[in-house]
């Protein structure tokens, strides 16, 4: 079994300048440049706000190369249930680290930025419990010193590789540096993590109707905007019941989300059609908020309807936040029905 910082060496030997091996350094580093994460939360969070508005965006998803084959691992994950829209971790300190509560939070996993100071240098995601990253990312990694007596690796197929982790039996973590040369600074913070109680994910939104066929499959906070993303009830079933199925730019979207940028739209609402479907955006009666959402063509005729089922909270105050599971008639909470 190869030591994490033997891992790291080989991974890093091909390209990367020689600089000295400190959190500082990468810290500096880091400030000039900018970082981006494999997971979908941060790309996706503005996407329903520039479709409706028309700023030029980057495609959405892009193809996925062909991979092998690689065999099921060899813990059976739990039997599939609907799952509530709920984190199941929060933020907690480690060392001269700090994990902020969870920001997202999608039906195969939750993500939460570790930080130093104020400097953002990794990220935390927890997967449902069945969902295994080696076959997700179609690498078995290469294992490493175990995690509390439990299984670790590193996929070492990543551009920046992270180190997962079972927190439970089918259950794994993953830690994601910004940079590699992070990791062994890095590693109380995986022994640090664990479980709390599940709690609500909260929305400063509440909807009155919902697309007839999509289910809740993503919710994204940010500090200027909430985002809702559905996607067909097929393919929610089908993911709860497959770990290995992952929702991807293939199946339909909707996007329903709530902005404090005001200032990003022309007029006080507005409706069209583009590549995304039917997309509408209205400012709210107080001109405090911009809200917004983006459907398939299959589902324009839904589109006015729920975007005047929206009743905004109090964006900048989460204690006026509503639970998701009661933010949204039952019919769009995953597994419903």
């Amino acid at each position: 079994m190869k030591q994490l910082s033997d891992l790291m060496e080989e991974a890093a030997r091909a390209d990367a300048p020689p600089l000295r091996h400190t959190v500082d350094d990468v810290v500096s580093a880091g400030k000039r440049r900018t970082r981006r994460r494999a997971v979908g939360w941060a790309s996706v969070a503005a996407v329903a706000v520039v479709a409706a508005i028309g700023v030029p965006q980057a495609a959405l998803h892009r193809a996925e190369p062909a991979h092998p084959f690689i065999a099921p691992a060899t813990s059976a994950p739990p039997t599939a249930t609907s799952p509530k829209v709920a984190f199941t971790f929060k933020g907690f300190t480690a060392g001269k680290f700090r994990v902020a509560d969870p920001y997202g939070w999608d039906l195969d996993q939750q993500g939460a930025r570790i930080f130093l100071g104020a400097e953002e240098v990794g990220y935390l995601n927890v997967y449902r419990p069945g969902v295994d990253p080696r076959r997700r990312y179609f690498d078995q990694g290469v294992a490493t010193g175990p995690v509390r007596g439990r299984p670790a690796f590193v996929l070492t197929s990543r551009p920046t590789p992270p180190l997962i982790w079972q927190y439970a039996p089918g259950a794994w973590a993953e830690l994601e540096p910004a940079d590699r040369r992070l990791w062994s600074d890095l590693r109380p913070v995986v022994e640090a993590f664990q479980l709390s109680l599940p709690y609500d994910v909260s929305i400063p939104f509440r909807s009155a109707f919902a697309f007839k066929g999509f289910q809740i499959t993503s919710v994204s906070l940010r500090s200027h905007l909430a985002l809702v993303q559905m996607s067909p009830t097929s393919s929610v079933r089908r993911a709860l019941a497959d770990p290995d199925y992952k929702i991807d730019g293939g199946d339909p979207s909707v996007f329903i989300d709530i902005t404090d940028r005001v200032d990003l739209a022309n007029s006080d609402a507005e409706c069209k059609d583009g590549r995304l479907g039917r997309s509408c955006y209205r400012k709210t009666a107080d001109g405090r908020y911009l809200m917004s959402v983006v459907a398939p063509s299959s589902s324009k005729g839904e589109v006015a309807q729920v975007l005047g089922g929206l009743s905004p909270t109090d964006l900048g105050n989460p204690a006026t936040w509503v639970a998701v599971d009661e933010a949204f008639p039952a019919s769009a909470l995953p597994g419903a029905g």
